[in-house]
């Protein structure tokens, strides 16, 4: 048994659909290394815990999961330093939420093997592919052009512009960075964008220009599904984004103040867009946000809130058209 190099954290809840082709992404990696697959079922309701359970009586000494008996999210827990943490074991930490799946057996090798000869990179992503549920097609996870070799590195400015240029299921990075910025990450609610921009303030970004995952966009209990499709909830949403950037501008010692200032503005402008609220962003500071929007984006706004038919027949449209 050689020394676990890399451990992976699978987060699941109710994901009865989709955990199997998670599983399946991280039992066929192919390694020279010996690597861990943490899975947190956060009690869920349905077949999620006995599908993962199955795994781990075949793949003993890859999955190893935890169980809970009451859902930790509604508590407000920090997961990563409550339970995966304390259980991590490589030097190297790969993510991929349950309902997302990995698909080439080599992901973690080819991820390895560039963490171990770039001393400077904090974190190494690659290309992946988007998969709509609501219409089942799949399209690439961003337009983001990685034919140039030198748009694989990304900086924090980038990152902080768009962080969807990678997802989730992508990333791979060093545990140290738990440990480093452990006072700091306790304080906040610790979204993936968070850890994006953090790392590339504290080293190189590079993204393999290979697709080598999956991402579900609307999958049952996503939070696509959960919190982008409820405007309420959305807005909730932005205000902790606000927050975390908040306190991440003063964390970084203001180095990228202008670049956060700017996120946050979006991140605002996109809350009051989701509530239909017009008026207000057409005034300042949000104006020249709405002035540079195409003429299609104001007319399928005004659309859906003043003719939400027409909307959803050219959302339908749209769907056809991603087939």
């Amino acid at each position: 048994m050689k020394e676990i190099s890399v451990t992976v954290y699978c987060s699941a809840y109710n994901h009865e659909k989709y955990i199997r082709d998670a599983l399946e992404g991280f039992v066929k990696q192919k390694t020279n290394f010996d690597f861990e697959v943490i899975v947190h079922d956060d009690a869920s309701t349905d077949g999620t815990a006995e599908i993962i359970k199955e795994y781990e009586l075949k793949y003993p000494n890859i999955i190893k999961p935890i169980y809970q008996t009451e859902n930790q999210y509604s508590k407000g827990t920090n997961h990563v330093y409550s339970f995966y943490l304390p259980r991590t074991v490589g030097k190297y930490i790969a993510l991929c939420e349950g309902d997302d799946y990995w698909t080439d057996p080599l992901k973690l090798q080819k991820q390895y093997d560039y963490m171990e000869t770039h001393s400077d990179c904090s974190l190494v992503a690659h290309k992946a592919m988007t998969l709509y549920m609501d219409g089942n097609c799949i399209r690439p996870y961003t337009n983001y052009d990685f034919t140039d070799p030198k748009k694989c590195n990304i900086t924090a400015e980038a990152i902080m512009d768009n962080h969807l240029i990678f997802p989730t299921a992508s990333m791979f990075f060093r545990k140290e960075y738990y440990l480093k910025n452990r006072d700091f990450l306790q304080k906040i609610k610790s979204f993936d964008y968070v850890t994006k921009f953090l790392l590339a303030t504290q080293g190189d970004v590079y993204v393999i220009p290979e697709v080598m995952s999956v991402y579900r966009y609307g999958s049952d209990g996503s939070w696509t599904n959960r919190v982008l499709k409820k405007p309420e909830e959305f807005k909730k949403h932005i205000e902790i984004a606000v927050r975390n950037l908040e306190m991440i501008d003063e964390y970084t010692d203001y180095c990228y103040h202008e670049s956060i200032t700017k996120n946050i503005l979006q991140r605002r402008f996109d809350a009051l867009v989701a509530l239909q609220d017009i008026s207000a962003i057409k005034l300042e500071p949000y104006n020249e946000i709405y002035h540079n929007k195409p003429l299609k984006w104001k007319l399928f706004l005004y659309a859906k809130k003043y003719v939400p038919f027409l909307a959803k027949v050219a959302i339908k449209m749209k769907n056809k058209l991603r087939k």
